[in-house]
This record gives C-alpha cells, sequence and structure tokens, in this order.
C-alpha cells in the first residue's frame, strides 16, 4: 500500500516545480485501490504521525504560509481536509492534487452515471414492442401537447438547480463567502426561470413576448453574475502585493503562485461569461422566433453544446497555465542551484542585488519598457515573460544576476 509520507514527498516536490506527470503517475495507484485512498487522505490524522506533521509543514512552508497560521492548517485535520483548507487560498497546484483525487471516487458515479443512461435506452427500446403500444402513443400524445415542454423544462430546472445547489454547498474546497455569492446568483435565476415556466403552462399556448422576457433575464442574472466574479478578480489583482526585492527565492516562488492563480481565475471567469452571453443570445431566438417544437429542441441542444465546449476550454486553460506555472518554478530552482553552487554572495552584493531589483521595478512602472525575448541574456531573467490567454500579462519580474545562462524555454 502507498505511504503517506510518499504521497507527502511527491506534492512537496510538485509545489516547488516538479512535472505534473509525476505527481499523477504516483497517484494513479489509488484508481484500483479505493480503501487506501480513503484511509490515506480521510482518515489518518496528520498530528498522529510526527514524520506526516513534518512533511506538512514543510509544504506550508513551501507556500510560505506564515507559522502562526499552521496549527488551524494542522489541528484535528486529515490530509484531504488540508488539502481542501489550502485550496480556499487559490493555489493552482493544490487544485490540481485535489482533482486528481478526486477523480478518482468519480469513477464509481460515472459507471452510476452510465448505468441509468443504459436503462433509459432499454425503457426506449421497450416502447416499441406490441403490448406497450398504448404507452408509446400516450407519451407521443404528451409531447406533442402544447405544454410539455414547460412542464419538462420546469422539472428539469428543479433537479438541475437542486443538484447544483446541493454541490456548491458542501464544496468545502472553495470559500463560503463563494459559495454564498454563487447561490445567491443561482437561486436569482431559477426563480425568474419558475415564474417564466409556471406562466407558460398556466398560458398552454406558443411563448409570448413576457415569458421570453423573463427567460432572457433568468439568462442576464448568469452573466451579471461572471461580470461580478470577473471584477472582483481584477480589484484583487490590482491590489496585489508587490514584486518582493529580497534575495528569499522563496518569496519569488510565492509571487509567481499568485500571478499564476490570478490568470487561471480570471481566464476561468471570462470563459463564463463568454458562454453566459452567448445562452443570452439563445435564449433570445427561442422566445422571439416562431415556436415549434424543433426550435425547442435545438436551443437544448445549443446551450448542451456550449457548456460541453466552455468545459473543453476551461481545462485547456488551467492545463496551459499549470505547466507554464511548473516551467517558471523550475526556472527559480535553477537560480538558487547556481547561486548556492558558482555564485558566492556577500551581503554588500546582496544589497547591489536588491537596489538594482528596485531600479528594474521603478524603470518598468515608469516607461513599460518591454524585456528582450532572447533566449539567453547576461542579466538573468528569474520569470521570462509570462504569457497567457487573452489579453492582460503579468509583469515581468527579473533579477540581475550575471549568470550567463539560459532562460526558461517557453511553451510551445
Amino acid at each position: 500500500m502507498k505511504s503517506v509520507l510518499d504521497n507527502l514527498k511527491v506534492f512537496n516536490n510538485y509545489i516547488k516545480g516538479e512535472r505534473a506527470d509525476v505527481v499523477k503517475n504516483e497517484l494513479a495507484y489509488y484508481k484500483y485501490n479505493l480503501d487506501a485512498l480513503k484511509i490515506n487522505f480521510k482518515e489518518v490524522i496528520i498530528t498522529d504521525d510526527e514524520d506526516i506533521v513534518e512533511q506538512v509543514q514543510n509544504i506550508l512552508a513551501n507556500l510560505n504560509i506564515p507559522k502562526s497560521q499552521w496549527p488551524s492548517y494542522i489541528k484535528r485535520k486529515n490530509l484531504y481536509q488540508f488539502l481542501e483548507k489550502l485550496n480556499r487560498r487559490g493555489f493552482i497546484q493544490i487544485s490540481y492534487l485535489l482533482q486528481l483525487i478526486d477523480e478518482k471516487t468519480q469513477i464509481r458515479k460515472k459507471n452510476l452515471t452510465l448505468a441509468g443512461f443504459g436503462a433509459l435506452m432499454i425503457f426506449l427500446s421497450s416502447l416499441f414492442i406490441p403490448q406497450l403500444v398504448a404507452v408509446r402513443l400516450a407519451l407521443q400524445s404528451f409531447i406533442l401537447s402544447t405544454f410539455s415542454l414547460p412542464l419538462l423544462g420546469l422539472i428539469s430546472k428543479v433537479f438541475s438547480t437542486g443538484y447544483y445547489l446541493y454541490n456548491n454547498h458542501t464544496d468545502t474546497k472553495r470559500t463560503l463567502l463563494k459559495r454564498l455569492h454563487d447561490n445567491g446568483f443561482v437561486v436569482a435565476s431559477f426563480i425568474v426561470n419558475f415564474v417564466a415556466y409556471v406562466l407558460w403552462i398556466i398560458a398552454a399556448s406558443p411563448m409570448t413576448p413576457l415569458i421570453g422576457g423573463l427567460f432572457i433575464l433568468a439568462s442576464v442574472l448568469n452573466v451579471a453574475k461572471e461580470l461580478f466574479s470577473l471584477g472582483h478578480y481584477a480589484i484583487k489583482y490590482i491590489a496585489r502585493d508587490a514584486l518582493p526585492t529580497t534575495l528569499d527565492l522563496n518569496l519569488y516562488r510565492s509571487h509567481i503562485r499568485n500571478e499564476y492563480s490570478y490568470f487561471n481565475r480570471r481566464n476561468s471567469a471570462f470563459i463564463n461569461l463568454v458562454a453566459a452571453i452567448l445562452i443570452v443570445g439563445i435564449m433570445a431566438a427561442w422566445s422571439f422566433l416562431p415556436s415549434g417544437i424543433i426550435l425547442s429542441v435545438g436551443t437544448f441542444v445549443a446551450i448542451g453544446i456550449i457548456s460541453l465546449v466552455k468545459k473543453l476550454i476551461l481545462d485547456r486553460s488551467e492545463k496551459i497555465i499549470r505547466d507554464r506555472l511548473q516551467l517558471q518554478l523550475q526556472h527559480i530552482n535553477e537560480v538558487e542551484e547556481k547561486l548556492t553552487t558558482k555564485t558566492p554572495l556577500t551581503n554588500l552584493l546582496s544589497q547591489e542585488i536588491v537596489k538594482e531589483v528596485r531600479k528594474e521595478q521603478q524603470r518598468e512602472s515608469a516607461a513599460h519598457s518591454r524585456v528582450n525575448d532572447a533566449n539567453s541574456t547576461p542579466t538573468y531573467l528569474l520569470v521570462k515573460k509570462l504569457k497567457f490567454l487573452f489579453w492582460q500579462r503579468p509583469e515581468n519580474i527579473t533579477i540581475p544576476f550575471n549568470t550567463n545562462t539560459l532562460a526558461p524555454p517557453s511553451l510551445k
């Protein structure tokens, strides 16, 4: 059975810059050993073993969590709860670790989903048996009736909203404030949708402008939710801590993690916003174009396709940012190795380096100068140019060490 200590050592190396596939291979063992996963991550209490406490403290130190806060992360907690609490601070690496762990338990859920889908297919196929012809005719009559679409839509909306609210409320990997924020907008959107469906059922007629307007309003609330999130992340980014002027490279690691974590959340909010706007357009077309069964079915299919594409883009965006983060952390490790093995630093030189960093910041702030993208430079780039999917890039982070070392490779 895999040891918790082995897992924690791999986690620690990953947080310091080890490749993502290493930690993925480490946790692959649990795919067919769910009992071991439950024991190691849900039942073992951190404080019961001094070696585990030491490894956990190493993770907290590498993430620059203040020592005064360490007891709140360790006391009476198992490893999964420890990772959940760290995830609330927005660390993209911790989010990935939890994602890998949760994937193992979701296999059973996927199997149940497939079994349910198979049962539905069997039921629909059985309707063509001669003995069930009356059931099939009754079902066809219901589908073609004027209130079938609003009734089915209402039932779907009730179950989907209830499922989302339950999962979101019990998702302790996210902060309580974030869960309440999302639930508030979802409940408001549900109420508007509920009123629209009820009016549609009562009217027992094609969709009216009033009902269509309510559906559009519900979609606009989703847009407002994403706009609020985007603005929130932008304000936090503007108010972030300045680039550290110190030789403690661990502070630079922390700064870079925060930069990438912000851009991951920002990209996610932007992608969700675009998807929400597209759904508003689809709902507007559904509401005001001539009604019909084909248009209604096409609307639900289009919304499903947008949701699927959105998930694929979100996953791709997160992977790109996560991989680039690991490259930058590996690059810092190279700098650290050179400083400790080839560059003897005196106190005087240390002060000069800090002064140079401050001068570099002032030059960038005043002139918004661009740093040359050459593959090598006599002034060592601690973090080369950070490139992201969309419109904004964080500041270039530099430390002027004369090492004549290659800059980190960019992702292709």
